[in-house]
């Protein structure tokens, strides 16, 4: 079975790390999820290829929110995301491959700091906020990233 991104789901957690009650949140498009490692690199007299270890991974979400003040359902999402980047605190999100309710759905469920929001403006099209989320650690708790598996 193929996956499309229509069924994929971003949800954000309004309970706790243990006990989640996820929010999903709908008016966002064109999601990507890169990880990216750091590469150590090794070099010695005798060889002359550069050998590479994987040391510190880097992982980065981007997104596009479509968002009409007073129109648009799920605003308390919008806000979220608004307000995390201008106080430069934490949302705590699962990014996932099937919606949070559904066994068997999988993905990353972390601590991010919204760290682009960018509004565009087009003449002809509506108007966009794309974001890009950066994992965070959460001193409160010291709750690492996890891989997310829904039972």
């Amino acid at each position: 079975m193929s996956l499309v991104g229509i069924d994929c789901e971003m949800a954000r957690n309004s309970g706790t790390w243990g006990t989640p009650t996820g929010v999903a949140v709908g008016d966002i498009r064109d999601v990507v999820m890169d990880s990216q490692w750091a590469m150590a690199i090794f070099k010695k007299r005798g060889n002359r290829d550069a050998l590479t270890k994987p040391t510190i991974r880097t992982r980065v979400v981007t997104g596009t929110f479509e968002h009409a003040p007073g129109v648009t359902a799920s605003d308390a999402n919008f806000d979220a995301f608004n307000d995390a980047h201008e106080d430069r605190t934490q949302l705590e999100l699962f990014i996932l491959n099937g919606p949070l309710a559904t066994s068997g759905s999988l993905g990353l469920h972390a601590h991010f700091y919204v760290s682009k929001w960018s509004r565009s403006e087009p003449l002809e099209d509506a108007v966009t906020y794309s974001f890009e989320l950066s994992l965070a650690v959460d001193h409160a708790t010291s709750e690492a990233p996890e891989e997310h598996v829904t039972a």
